[in-house]
């Protein structure tokens, strides 16, 4: 169920997305959404759509659950590259049957303030396809 809630929404995509798909050239598009009454970054998005999706069979998929490197990777991106300070309490896989069709990996990272980044990585080699950051639910 969609949020009845009023929010902005910002939305950063190249000029002439459709000529570079067309002349196949990567590029990303950011989405941020905003609670205007508190000014709050309530989720940003960043996605590149133009990367080659290769499904995950069976074998592979156990594979990836043995190796850490897909939250190593992820848990970089957010710290490294996002320059996330708060502390990550856990990170896991998420949603691998759904995700394996699509020939992706997600790790779901919760921050200690109960904060989650949601990091998808293409498979096989890692590539960030989507970033998606969720805040923590307002005390009530």
């Amino acid at each position: 169920m969609l949020s009845k809630k009023k929010t902005w929404m910002v939305i950063f995509t190249p000029y002439k997305t459709n000529t570079l798909r067309g002349q196949g050239k990567e590029f990303w598009q950011y989405t941020v959404i905003i609670d205007p009454s508190t000014r709050t970054v309530v989720d940003t998005t960043a996605a590149n759509f133009s990367l080659t999706r290769t499904p995950i069979n069976a074998e592979a998929a156990i594979a990836i659950q043995k190796d850490a490197t897909w939250i190593n990777e992820a848990t970089k991106i957010v710290t490294d590259r996002q320059g996330e300070t708060r502390k990550i309490a856990t990170a896991s896989l998420t949603d691998t049957d759904v995700n394996n069709k699509r020939g992706m990996v997600a790790v779901k990272m919760l921050l200690e303030d109960g904060s989650s980044y949601t990091a998808e990585l293409r498979y096989p080699d890692q590539t960030l396809r989507c970033l998606i950051y969720e805040e923590a639910e307002a005390a009530k």
